[in-house]
């Protein structure tokens, strides 16, 4: 993970920014199901113009855009550094091989300029890019349906090899035999990117994919309160959504939330929540699970030593089904 990747989370934050080559791309936090170390890339027979190939992640084959062939860019091989996204491309869920993971950060209401300001001449594929903003530094804002459409493009590129061979480094061997496996037996080695906040003097992380944006300094009016959880309500853009402070979840000592907090929020298909946090710390990538670590909660899948110290994974799926939840009204 780059040293950028690692400084303070932007607040608000609507788009991953990755880079593929000299150029920098926005994904919208919504598209993204996962993300993870990049695996071997297998030739998928009878492709469309702009499928690279294939890649195995847990028993099914997913199709992988040819992003450098949409940027018009030399293919190559996957490298050790690479990661891959998971995106979905209009209900169709896609991979993207890219250089690296930047970091997150809000495009607001930017006005979008055309893909000249960053391309130039070159004859990119527009169905991927809804436009060009600077956020912080120019950056194509991708457009995931795209994804899922045939690239047609007459232009000339040498062939890119793909599909595991004698030359392919061992460790991406290993991981991609790790992400094929079954969910309860690849996630000792399989790393997945994700953001990492503060709570008291514990660092804690979720995946990327279940983080909706982050906040600051926002106001919040408390709505429910027992005998050791608690909740208030924050508006997010005009959405009522509950906040919780996670120290009762996590068995830490409960304390008072300020009147105005810092946050995360979080959800999956069907519900959203924001937790209060005390800091924003940064991007980082970790082991799906920790290799002979119990999981140190009902709230908690595994804990991590990193060069930033401890950091405990959250169970995103078992915090959205806690019962207080249920409690509020807010889960059915």
């Amino acid at each position: 993970m780059p040293e950028s990747a690692l400084a303070s989370l932007p607040i608000a934050a609507t788009h991953l920014m990755a880079r593929v080559d000299r150029f920098y791309l926005g994904f919208s936090i919504d598209s993204i199901v996962s993300a993870h170390e990049a695996p071997v890339v297998y030739p998928l027979p009878l492709a469309q113009p702009g499928v690279l190939g294939a890649v195995n992640v847990r028993g099914t084959a997913i199709p992988v855009a040819d992003i450098r062939r949409s940027l018009r860019l030399a293919p190559r091989g996957v490298a050790l550094r690479d990661r891959m996204l998971l995106i979905n491309a209009g209900g169709i869920k896609v991979g993207v091989i890219v250089d690296e993971i930047d970091q997150l950060f809000s495009l607001g209401s930017q006005n979008l300029d055309g893909p000249h300001r960053l391309f130039g001449d070159a004859e990119v594929n527009n169905r991927i890019i809804r436009g060009i903003a600077c956020a912080p530094h120019p950056c194509a804002i991708i457009d995931a349906t795209g994804l899922a459409v045939p690239d047609q493009w007459d232009g000339s590129m040498p062939e890119v090899v793909v599909g595991l061979d004698l030359e392919v480094d061992a460790a991406i061997a290993l991981r991609s035999d790790l992400l094929a496996a079954p969910a309860e037996d690849n996630g000792k080695d399989v790393r997945t990117d994700v953001a990492v906040f503060r709570i008291g003097e514990q660092h804690y992380a979720v995946p990327i994919a279940n983080v909706v944006e982050f906040f600051s300094q926002a106001a919040h009016a408390p709505l429910w309160y027992g005998a050791r959880k608690k909740a208030s309500l924050v508006n997010r853009h005009g959405e009522a959504l509950a906040l919780y402070d996670l120290r009762v979840f996590l068995g830490l000592v409960a304390g008072s939330l300020g009147p105005r907090v810092d946050g995360i929020v979080i959800g999956d298909d069907s519900l959203k929540i924001a937790i209060a946090v005390d800091s924003l710390e940064g991007l980082d990538a970790l082991p799906v699970l920790a290799s002979g670590q119990p999981a140190p909660g009902a709230y908690c899948l595994s804990l991590h030593q990193t060069a930033r110290g401890s950091i405990i994974l959250l169970h995103v799926a078992a915090l959205m089904a806690a019962p207080a939840l249920s409690a509020t009204g807010v889960h059915a």
